[in-house]
């Protein structure tokens, strides 16, 4: 996806180049400054830039619809996961116990649980990492705070760690899930 990513920001950046003096001086001398070669070249250089855009845009479109599908299935699979024997065995102590608090609610547990196995990332992949795996179809995504989403408009993890009055929120949610609950 980042190689796909990266393809299109290339594409768009050599359009827009299109409409820089400087650029179009160059491309002029490449192509002999005649008025019909370098408009027809030019034509054809746009045309195929174009193309290459709206390929890679389907392309994209493909790629998304398909992560949103592996996504579902596995969220369905994750929101289940916790109510398992298991999952007392791999956080003894910490699952089953019964608390007073805000970490009652047990997808605030498994958004924590998943931080918690990968927390060797930086919080800004951590948030796409959630965005991308704990999302739901409709809906936020496991264990986002409802009250980010009413306070700052945010709905997914990556939207509230680029929100400026919202980061620190996220930073300190990361943190304490990184150190155990």
């Amino acid at each position: 996806m980042a190689v796909l990513e990266s393809d299109l920001g290339k594409t768009s950046e050599s359009l827009s180049a299109c409409n820089d003096p400087d650029w179009l001086d160059k491309f002029a001398k490449a192509h002999g400054n005649n008025g019909r070669r370098f408009s027809s070249a030019l034509i054809t250089h746009v045309a195929c830039l174009e193309k290459d855009k709206a390929k890679l845009l389907v392309l994209k479109e493909k790629v998304l619809n398909q992560i949103l599908q592996i996504s579902v299935s596995v969220s369905k699979g994750l929101s289940t996961s916790l109510a398992t024997p298991l999952a007392q065995s791999m956080l003894p102590g910490k699952i089953g116990k019964q608390r007073v608090g805000p970490k009652t609610d047990l997808l605030a547990q498994q958004r924590d649980l998943y931080i918690m196995k990968h927390r060797g990332f930086g919080n800004r992949e951590l948030c796409t990492r959630l965005d991308f795996d704990l999302s739901r179809r409709g809906d936020l995504p496991i264990g986002f705070p409802k009250t980010w989403h009413k306070r700052f408009g945010v709905a997914t993890y990556t939207a509230a760690y680029e929100h400026p009055e919202c980061k620190s929120l996220v930073q300190k949610l990361i943190s304490k899930a990184k150190r155990g609950f």
